[in-house]
């Protein structure tokens, strides 16, 4: 989280998309509507930011070549919850 960040607070939206055209026309049309949205390439990246980051939201593409929407939704629900109980 950078500077500004930490003084305007937005809310956190993870969009995880292997398509890129969607994945960044996601992750812009939401900054533009005033969320603080971040993009990951793969279902493996989304859990890596999910260890660090600070998301309220993710939003996924269901069909993925790297992970089932199962052990995506299972490996991102136990790092929220994790990341919950700090």
């Amino acid at each position: 989280m950078n500077k500004q960040d930490t003084d305007n607070p937005r809310p956190g939206i993870l969009v995880v998309d292997d398509d890129h055209f969607f994945l960044s026309q996601i992750v812009d049309i939401l900054s533009d509507g005033g969320f603080r949205a971040e993009g990951a390439g793969s279902g493996a990246e989304a859990l890596e930011r999910l260890k660090t980051g600070d998301y309220q939201v993710v939003v996924t593409d269901v069909v993925m070549k790297d992970m089932s929407p199962t052990s995506r939704a299972t490996g991102s629900t136990h790092l929220m919850m994790k990341h919950a109980a700090k």
